[in-house]
């Protein structure tokens, strides 16, 4: 009996043992998981993964090959390789589509993002020739790249060559205003660049919205009248194909800009990713992300035409908060402060391909205005 007893303690003892060093396999296994999907993400694992890293391969570009190495003594370089950095930085969650996304505060906010390289990608990615590039070296080693006004005398030059006669300079302004619908780029080192940083439409979705009713009716309309401004100002539609709350975000002066232009296409290159499409057997091999295609069952082809729009999305995904996952997000327009009217054109809008801008800028108006009696 003595010994049944001590074989059974022993017994227990060791799968207590076996269980614990389980657990904590799987939970270091499931940080590792949610940190490489950026469902999390640690300041500590930017320092060492990231930063470090690239100030140490700086370091030994400027030792060995000097005129290269001037690259190390650029803006951003110094603030990133600079001392105590790490108080500086913030990290950003749920950034797939590129291996690090983090805010460098040092006086003034910057975004810090850096893209796959060229190693790493899935697909083969054509290398740009010289006739493409719009930047030059200077002695130093460092890249120039020309001010807005260099950029529009080399594009009206450069028209104006092409097609044999003056261009008008309000038209290359006009092309060039585009910009000021997209966040861009300011500082570049190695695979890393600098961007404005823009204040977020909600800094984490999955937690109730900090703003106001009214505040949430105008973030909409100003979301809407983008959107608008897509359809207009260029030649051709210009198509979101990654739309979250966390893409929209705001400058000083109250513009809202788009943060992520990885998946920002115009008409002609997502129909090309359709085209480029060997075969499918379902609608999803046609899509990309957000852009649905249709395929073609007869014939095993993606269907050129996107079969729904930047506004279905919108209202979709940061209006009403759907998501395709399991996760669940607050929409920026559903509350109980919203009327029947408001209510009914979400439902409508995500659904149906007719509902217009113009017809949901309408309703948010109204509801809006309602507020002031």
């Amino acid at each position: 009996m003595l010994r049944s007893r001590n074989r059974r303690r022993t017994c227990l003892f060791w799968s207590g043992i076996l269980a614990s060093l389980v657990t904590v396999f799987l939970v270091v296994a499931l940080k590792d998981a949610l940190l490489a999907s950026s469902f999390i993400c640690s300041t500590d694992d930017i320092m060492n993964k990231h930063v470090k890293i690239l100030c140490k391969g700086l370091a030994e570009q400027k030792k060995n090959h000097p005129p290269v190495g001037a690259i190390s003594e650029n803006k951003l370089c110094q603030e990133l390789c600079g001392q105590d950095v790490s108080s500086q930085l913030a990290c950003h969650t749920f950034h797939l589509n590129k291996p690090t996304v983090f805010t460098l505060n040092n006086g003034h906010k910057k975004v810090i993002k850096s893209v796959i390289s060229t190693e790493d990608r899935e697909e083969a990615v054509d290398e740009p020739d010289e006739a493409s590039e719009v930047y030059w070296n200077k002695k130093s080693g460092e890249q120039y790249f020309p001010t807005r006004e260099e950029l529009q005398s080399m594009a009206i030059t450069y028209a104006s060559n092409f097609i044999g006669h003056n261009i008008n300079k309000d038209s290359i302004s006009k092309l060039m205003d585009v910009n000021n619908l997209y966040k861009t780029g300011t500082e570049i080192v190695d695979s890393y660049y600098a961007v404005e940083y823009l204040t977020p439409l909600t800094e984490n979705a999955m937690r109730p919205f900090s703003l106001t009713w009214r505040e949430r009716l105008w973030k909409g309309l100003d979301i809407l009248r983008y959107i608008r401004k897509l359809e207009t100002i260029y030649t051709e539609h210009i198509h979101l194909c990654d739309i979250k709350h966390s893409h929209f975000g705001w400058n000083k002066s109250g513009n809202v800009m788009f943060l992520d232009l990885d998946s920002v296409l115009p008409e002609n290159a997502l129909l090309k990713i359709m085209e480029n499409t060997p075969s499918c057997s379902e609608d999803e091999d046609c899509s990309y992300f957000d852009c649905k295609g249709r395929c073609h069952l007869r014939t095993s082809k993606c269907e050129l035409e996107r079969v729904n729009t930047n506004l279905q999305v919108v209202c979709d995904k940061v209006f009403l908060g759907n998501t395709d996952s399991v996760i669940s997000l607050y929409g920026l327009l559903v509350s109980y402060e919203g009327n029947e009217e408001l209510s009914e054109a979400l439902e409508l809008c995500k659904t149906n391909k007719g509902m217009t801008v113009d017809g949901m800028l309408d309703v948010l108006i109204r509801a809006s205005n309602h507020l002031l009696y």
